[in-house]
């Protein structure tokens, strides 16, 4: 069996041959066994590797072969490549030429490094100047914000001038307010001015509120009907809801109210 053969010494062809004709195998049933022919499994008995198909296929017969008679295929795969291939410096490094290449390269690595890390300072330093930049120009942009959360951060009496520098940059519109329930209403135009001061509209009252370029209208309850430029837009707020009023109609927005002015 294969563990009572040194590696060093073995014999390949011989150890072939003689494990066969010990197991009084004909070499025919070797190729039925393994789907070798003849002349191919001849040829590894002789160690006549020329007349063998490329190295894969010699490994590839080997193992086969080996393992049909019983042998470790893996030990004479080894014998044949230390013997008969042409050596590789990649192929099968040893354990220490590993380490000495993974030193040498973390080496080079620290080393290269090490050469570029003054202009990967200089690279850093250039992205936190950017980033910085461009936070101030986004900070400063942000500053104007949405209505909403302007007059979220305000307090009841800076109100009236929030809305009115929120004011809608379109043309007027006009607005008529007619209740169609009892509901509480705050109404504040473009310029910040409160037209209707939180106050209880009794179903079937109508507010003729005039024009401006954007209303803000706090609903806490019941239903309207909004004429926008004589166009009518029924709103039912079930719960309290905000709304800018331009020219391109009526939006909800972030509940603000009412805290009219």
């Amino acid at each position: 069996m294969a563990d009572d053969y040194e590696p060093a010494r073995l014999e390949i062809g011989t150890t072939l041959k003689q494990t066969r004709q010990r197991l009084g195998l004909e070499i025919r049933a070797v190729e039925e066994r393994t789907k070798i022919r003849t002349k191919y499994l001849r040829a590894l008995e002789n160690e006549e590797w020329d007349v063998l198909p490329a190295p894969t296929y010699v490994r590839g017969f080997l193992r086969a072969y080996a393992e049909t008679l019983g042998l470790d295929g893996e030990v004479l795969v080894d014998e044949y490549r230390r013997r008969f291939e042409e050596p590789s410096a990649h192929a099968f490094p040893t354990a220490e030429t590993a380490l000495a290449e993974q030193r040498g390269d973390s080496g080079n690595a620290r080393a290269g490094l090490g050469g570029r890390a003054p202009l990967i300072a200089a690279l850093l330093a250039g992205a936190v100047i950017l980033v910085a930049v461009l936070a101030l120009i986004v900070g400063g942009g942000g500053d104007q914000g949405s209505g909403a959360e302007e007059q979220e951060a305000s307090g009841p009496g800076e109100r009236a001038t929030r809305v009115g520098e929120g004011g809608g940059s379109g043309d007027p519109v006009s607005l008529t307010i007619v209740a169609s329930s009892d509901t509480e209403v705050c109404a504040v135009d473009a310029e910040g001015e409160a037209l209707i001061d939180a106050q209880l509209l009794i179903a079937g009252t109508e507010e003729d509120l005039g024009s401006s370029r954007r209303f803000q209208i706090d609903l806490t309850d019941g239903a309207v009907e909004l004429v926008i430029d004589g166009a009518s837009k029924r709103v039912e707020a079930g719960d309290p809801v905000t709304l800018a009023i331009t020219e391109e109609g009526a939006q909800p927005i972030g509940y603000t109210g009412p805290e009219c002015p």
